[in-house]
This record gives C-alpha cells, structure tokens and sequence, in this order.
C-alpha cells in the first residue's frame, strides 16, 4: 500500500532513501505537490549508492503535463545528471515550473534516476495544477507604432481570476534590453478575486533604434503567480525630425568638398 505525502504549499521537501544496487520500482512512497498554474513548486530527492563505486546517474521525468517542465539541482546550477560516491549520499532538487495556461488536472509524474551501468529506479509522485490564483490580461493593445528616440504609453488591464487575493502585482515586458519601462502605477499591493487593476505603461524607445517590427511580450507577476503573457508589435520608424539634420549634414559635407578641391584646382 502506498504512502501518501502531500504538501499544498509551494516548496515541499520529501526525502526518498533510493538504492540502486539493481533495477527496482521505487514505489514505497509516493509523494505528491500542488502547484498553481504560472508558479512552481519543489521535491528534495535522497539518492544513496550502497554500491563500492562511484557512478554517474542521468536524472529525468516522464508523464509531465503539457506547458509544464522540470529541471534538477544539488546545491548550485541545473544539473542533468549527478555523480555519487561509492556508499555515498546526494540530495537532488527537482523544481516543476508550471507556466500559467498550463491544464488544471492532477498527473502522475515518475521521477527516473538511470545509473552508468543501467540500473534505473523509478518513482512515482502526483502533481496538481490548480488556480487559486490566476492573473489576466483582460485588456492590451496589440500593436502600436512610434519613432527612434521617442516613447509610446501602452494601457494594459489585469483582473484576478482565482479564487484568492495576489500580493505584489507588477508589469512583467520582455522587450530590447535599451527600451526603457516606466509604469504609473509601479505596482498594486494587493488585487481581490473579481477585480481589476490598470497599468499605465511608458516605453522609451532609444534614438539609436533602427526602423523595426519588435515583438513585445507583456504581461503582469505577483508574488503567488504570473499571467500568460500577451503579444504586443511595436512598430518603430527613423524619427522624422533627425532626417533634415541628417540631410544637412550631408549638404554641408559635399559643400565642404567641393570647395576643397576646387581650391586644390587653383593651385
């Protein structure tokens, strides 16, 4: 009969004792995570080699959801795979990020650990998505056109559509890393279920920009979740007021050359 672990917070630990010593089903305990949709959540496995040398262990999933990866870790960067001494110890953390279009459903996951020598466990643990929280974009535009050197207002309005408050709601853009993003309000404490907040956005495009198409990613993050994000085209143009000085510029070169060499000439 197999154990039920279940944590309904965001970060769970569940430390799992797995012997590798031959190809085994792990199944001795199945913990299970919740996670809201546009967050992620977190298991702490424990990996023992009880073998008398060390091996090298490839660390993967199977039976995710869509729009929902995994990605695993000791104590620094992610890892793919983990080196373990002979009748040592490691810890792995596997973080689950749910982006937030992701399906609400529960799924069984299996987190598979394969040993250098094809000795795999397997363990099984349930993950749901659910929307306590939820964040949208209810109202954006979706293209809007402007110059090199100058700045466009964008209004963008989000509604909490979950079934509880989010803390901490800020404009979240993926844009050229020189625009610049200044946002009336900067952020809202606190949005209710049911309700609406207004983001007055400011981009500065710089002079330095040339005449494109850009694609802008917007959209709103609070501390519990994030929005889906929503496509905006920024069509920008050469400003206009710089093309006469460009062209006087040019004039006064040529004049400046001509005058060279017909003084040149003379001599």
């Amino acid at each position: 009969m197999k154990k039920l672990i279940r944590s309904a917070v965001a970060v769970a630990a569940v430390m799992l004792s797995l012997s590798l010593a031959v190809p085994a089903w792990a199944d001795s305990v199945r913990p299970a995570i919740t996670v809201q949709a546009g967050s992620s959540a977190s298991l702490t496995f424990q990996l023992t080699n009880d073998t008398s040398v060390e091996h090298s262990y490839e660390l993967t999933t199977t039976g995710l959801p869509g729009r929902a990866t995994a990605t695993f870790a000791e104590t620094g960067p992610v890892v793919t795979a983990i080196k373990v001494g002979a009748g040592k110890t490691a810890q792995v953390n596997m973080r689950v990020q749910v982006l937030p279009e992701a399906a609400l459903a529960i799924s069984e996951v299996t987190f598979v650990t394969r040993r250098d020598d094809g000795a795999v466990v397997r363990t099984p643990f349930g993950l749901e998505v659910q929307s306590t929280y939820a964040l949208r974009i209810t109202s954006a535009s979706k293209s809007v056109s402007t110059f090199s050197g100058q700045d466009f207002k964008l209004d963008m309005v989000v509604a909490n559509a979950g079934a509880a408050a989010v803390t901490n709601v800020l404009p979240k853009l993926e844009m050229p890393p020189k625009w610049v993003l200044v946002s009336d309000p900067q952020f809202v404490p606190n949005l209710d279920p049911g309700k609406e907040a207004v983001f007055h956005l400011t981009i500065t495009v710089p002079a330095s920009q040339v005449a494109i198409d850009q694609p802008v990613s917007v959209g709103v993050a609070g501390d519990q979740t994030a929005s889906p994000a929503s496509p905006v085209t920024v069509r920008v143009q050469n400003n206009p007021v710089y093309l006469p000085v460009a062209g006087g510029v040019v004039i006064i070169a040529l004049g400046a050359v001509v005058i060279y060499f017909r003084r040149k000439g003379r001599r």
